[in-house]
C-alpha cells in the first residue's frame, strides 16, 4: 500500500472520528440540558445554565434585588458621583430568560449545530435585557456635567495704567456625556458595581495669548486718546476703559484656499490670524442711549376756533433726532485713526411736526360741521368737576383724515391726581362712587356731535339703565354713550377727506362738542321713541331712532337704525355707603 493511500486513509479516519464526537457532544448536549438552558449562558451578569426558566427567573430576581440596594460611583477629578441603581429607575426584563433558553434551540438546523457548538467550545452567550428611567437618570448626569465643567477662556485684553495688555487663556474642560453614559450602561448590564472614571476632555482655547499679542497694535491705535462727541449741543467724552471694552477679537484660519480645504481636519497645522475691531454691536448700543439724550419730541400746534377760523393758540416745536446709522460709522471710523486728540460731530435732523404753522391752511378746518349738546341741571358739584375736567381732555383734539377717535384713550388716567373727583357710577349690577362719575356726560356729548357730522359709529354701548341727564334735548332716552375705560369705549371714525378740530364748551350745566373741518355731509336724527316703556327708569325700555346721513344737495344717502335696550334702575342698588 502506498504512502499517499495510508495518509488518505488516516485522515478519514480522524474525520470520521472527529465527526463521531462532535455528534455525541452535540447529542450529549441536548439529552443533558433536556428542559433547562444550556451550559455558558448568561443574563445580566448572572450565570444560568443548566436552570429552568423558572429557576434562572428567580436567580435573577434575587440577584437584581441585592443590585437594587447598590450603587456605581462615578469619579471625575477629586470628587466622586454615588449613583443609586433604585434611584435611576433600573429594570430587568424577564423576557431575556425565554432568548437565553431557545439559544440553541432556535432557528435552522445549521444555526443550532453552530450556537451549541459555540457553548461547547466554552465561548458564553450573553442576553443584557434592562432599561433605565432617562428622566431619573437625567439629573444625576447633570450633576456630573455641572461639576466637571470648566469654561474655556481665550486670551483677552484688558486695560491697566493707560495701557492695553493680554490676559491669559485658560483651557476648559467637558464632560464626555454619551461616554459615561454607555460605560454606566455596561456596568448595570452585567449588575456590577466597579468605579467609573467620568470621561473628560479638555477645550483649548481658540485665542492664546501670542495669538493675541500679535494683533495688539491695533489696540493701541483704538486707545490712543479718548474720544468727545458732541450732538446737537450736548458733549460726551468716550473714555478709555469704555474703548477698551468695545474691542471685539476674531480670529481665521491663514494660508491659500486649497491649504486650507487640505487641513480642514487639521487646523492646527495653520497658524491663526487674530484681528482686532470696534464692535459695532457695542457702538450702536451705545449711540442708542445717547439718541435717548439728544432726540427731542415735536408738538403739534395746539389749535382753537377764533371768529369761525382755526388758529394757533400753542405754536408748534420742532423735534430732533440724531442720525442713528451714520453716528455709528463716523464713532468706529474716528476710533480707528491714531491721533492725540480725537472729537466728532454727529449729525442730527430736524423733524417737522405734522400740524405747524406753515401747513395750517392744508387741513381743511375751514367750517363748524357738527354740534352736540348734552344738559345736566342738579348735577351733584363732584359731578360738575368730573365733567369740566374731562371735557378738557378733548378740547383742541385734531383727528387726521382716516384716524379712528377713541374716547378712552384720550381721556387718560382718571383719579384724584388728575383732578377727579368721587361720583356716581353704574358698575357691574350696582352703582356707587368712583373717581371720574359723570365722564359718560362727556362721551355721550361726544357720541351726540359725530352722528350729527355723519361720521360712523365704531363702537358705542348705552347705560344699564335710562339715566335722566341723557333724555333731553330729546324727551325720550337712547342717544346716549356710556364709558368704562379699557372694557367700554367710544369710538368714531373720520371719513372726511379733511382734518377735524374738536372743540369743547360748557356754560353752566350744558355742554357742547362741536367738530370743525370740511364739509361733505351731515346726520340727522329722527327720534328717539318707545318701542316699550314709558320715561320711567324703574321700568324696563327699548327705544329706538334714526339716524339720516345726507349730502350737501341734502339727498339721504345712507340712514343708520339704532336700538337701544335698558333695564330696570331697581336692578342696580347703590352701595350702602353711596349718598
Amino acid at each position: 500500500m502506498s504512502l499517499d493511500r495510508i495518509t488518505n486513509r488516516l485522515i478519514l479516519n480522524l474525520g470520521l472520528a472527529a465527526a463521531g464526537l462532535f455528534i455525541i457532544a452535540q447529542v450529549g448536549l441536548v439529552w443533558a440540558g433536556a428542559g433547562k438552558i444550556y451550559p455558558g449562558v448568561t443574563v445580566n451578569g448572572v450565570y444560568v445554565g443548566n436552570l429552568s426558566r423558572d429557576q434562572a427567573k428567580k436567580k435573577i430576581g434575587e440577584e437584581a434585588r441585592q443590585y437594587m440596594g447598590k450603587i456605581i460611583p462615578v469619579q471625575y477629578g477629586d470628587t466622586t458621583l454615588s449613583i443609586p441603581v433604585s434611584g435611576i429607575g433600573v429594570a430587568y426584563s424577564t423576557a431575556a430568560v425565554d432568548e437565553a433558553y431557545n439559544y440553541g434551540r432556535s432557528g435552522n438546523f445549521i444555526e443550532r449545530l453552530q450556537q451549541r457548538w459555540r457553548l461547547l467550545t466554552s465561548r458564553q452567550a450573553r442576553f443584557d435585557r434592562f432599561n433605565i428611567d432617562d428622566a431619573k437618570l437625567r439629573p444625576f448626569l447633570q450633576q456630573a456635567e455641572e461639576a466637571a465643567v470648566a469654561p474655556v477662556s481665550n486670551a483677552m485684553l484688558n486695560f491697566h495704567n493707560g495701557s492695553v495688555g493680554v490676559g491669559p487663556a485658560i483651557p476648559g474642560k467637558r464632560l464626555e456625556r454619551g461616554g459615561l453614559i454607555l460605560t454606566l450602561q455596561k456596568r448595570i448590564a452585567s449588575m456590577n458595581t466597579e468605579l467609573i472614571r467620568a470621561p473628560i476632555y479638555n477645550i483649548e482655547p481658540k485665542i492664546n495669548e501670542t495669538d493675541l499679542a500679535a494683533a495688539k497694535a491695533q489696540a493701541d491705535t483704538f486707545i490712543s486718546s479718548p474720544l468727545t462727541v458732541t450732538a446737537s449741543g450736548r458733549t460726551e467724552v468716550i473714555e478709555l476703559p469704555t474703548i477698551v471694552s468695545w474691542i471685539e477679537v476674531s480670529q481665521s484660519q491663514s494660508g491659500s484656499p486649497l491649504q486650507r480645504r487640505l487641513t480642514s481636519y487639521y487646523e492646527e497645522l495653520l497658524p491663526v490670524n487674530v484681528k482686532l475691531a470696534i464692535s459695532k454691536k457695542a457702538v450702536e448700543g451705545y449711540v442708542a442711549e445717547l439718541a435717548g439724550k439728544v432726540n427731542q419730541e415735536g408738538q403739534d400746534a395746539a389749535l382753537t376756533i377764533d371768529e369761525g377760523r382755526a388758529t394757533v393758540f400753542r405754536p408748534s416745536r420742532n423735534g430732533i433726532a440724531l442720525e442713528q446709522p451714520q453716528a455709528v460709522e463716523a464713532i468706529i471710523k474716528t476710533l480707528g485713526e491714531r491721533q492725540p486728540e480725537r472729537k466728532v460731530a454727529l449729525a442730527t435732523k430736524i423733524i417737522k411736526p405734522a400740524i405747524n404753522e406753515e401747513n395750517l391752511n392744508n387741513l381743511g378746518i375751514k367750517e363748524l360741521l357738527s354740534e352736540g349738546v348734552s344738559f345736566f341741571p342738579g348735577s351733584n358739584p363732584e359731578r360738575i368737576q368730573n365733567i369740566r375736567v374731562g371735557k378738557s381732555k378733548y378740547n383742541g383734539v385734531l383727528l387726521k383724515p382716516g384716524e379712528v377717535f377713541s374716547f378712552g384713550k384720550l381721556l387718560g388716567d382718571v383719579g384724584p391726581e388728575t383732578g377727579y373727583a368721587p361720583s356716581k357710577v353704574i358698575i357691574g349690577n350696582r352703582q356707587e362712587l368712583q373717581y371720574g362719575g359723570g365722564l359718560c356726560q362727556v362721551s355721550s356729548t361726544a357720541y351726540r356731535a359725530a352722528l350729527n357730522a355723519g361720521l360712523p359709529i365704531l363702537e358705542r354701548v348705552n347705560h344699564s339703565f335710562a339715566v335722566s341727564f341723557y333724555t333731553q334735548p330729546y324727551g325720550v332716552p337712547g342717544v346716549d354713550a356710556t364709558i368704562y375705560y379699557p372694557a367700554v369705549d367710544f369710538k368714531f371714525k373720520n371719513d372726511t377727506p379733511a382734518h377735524i378740530l374738536i372743540q369743547t364748551v360748557m356754560q353752566g350745566t350744558t355742554l357742547k362738542f362741536q367738530f370743525y373741518g370740511t364739509k361733505t355731509k351731515e346726520g340727522r336724527i329722527r327720534g328717539p321713541e318707545f318701542v316699550s316703556g314709558s320715561t320711567n327708569a324703574e321700568e324696563p325700555s327699548h327705544t329706538v331712532f334714526y339716524r339720516d346721513v345726507l349730502d350737501l344737495n341734502g339727498q339721504v344717502i345712507k340712514t343708520d337704525t339704532v336700538h337701544t335696550y335698558y333695564k330696570s334702575s331697581k336692578d342696580f342698588p347703590s352701595k350702602p355707603q353711596f349718598n
